[in-house]
């Protein structure tokens, strides 16, 4: 009976934990497709994580009566695994000598899906913080000819 009760128990408490994929660097290897939410407003954008752990990301403006999608900004930086978690570290060069910061972690939720959120800072030419905001990120994995058909 103690056994039973005991199995119950584990039970019960694994279905409040969320199902998540142990990562592995061949899981992040190749390019993700982004979806960004920094308060009420969405971006996507283009992740590229590569063997020598390497990222680099390019931010999509939404497309317009003017065209397509087109890249407006691109971030440079890396990643590792690290417990099943991916840290993620970034920097974009902004107009006006400002560089956006971005730090943070993410899981696999399943096969080629991520979650996660970042902290995102801009930072003046000498350093000084002039915003500072939380980001979710959620992503799919995409085919390599993602870019070229934006």
């Amino acid at each position: 009976m103690k056994i039973t009760s005991k199995l119950v128990a584990l039970a019960v408490s694994c279905v409040g934990i969320p199902a998540t994929v142990l990562a592995h660097d061949a899981d992040i290897i190749g390019p993700w497709e982004l979806t960004i939410k920094v308060q009420n407003k969405t971006f996507s954008a283009i992740s590229t994580c590569d063997k020598a752990h390497r990222v680099l990301e390019m931010d999509y403006a939404p497309p317009s009566i003017f065209g397509p999608s087109r890249a407006v900004e691109v971030g440079y930086g890396s990643w590792r695994e690290e417990n099943g978690h991916i840290l993620l570290s970034y920097e974009t060069a902004l107009p006006h000598h400002m560089t956006r910061v971005v730090r943070g972690t993410a899981t696999l939720t399943e096969p080629n899906v991520i979650t996660g959120n970042v902290e995102v800072k801009i930072l003046e030419e000498d350093g000084k913080v002039v915003y500072t905001d939380t980001a979710s990120v959620t992503g799919t994995k995409a085919s390599r000819n993602l870019a070229a058909n934006r």
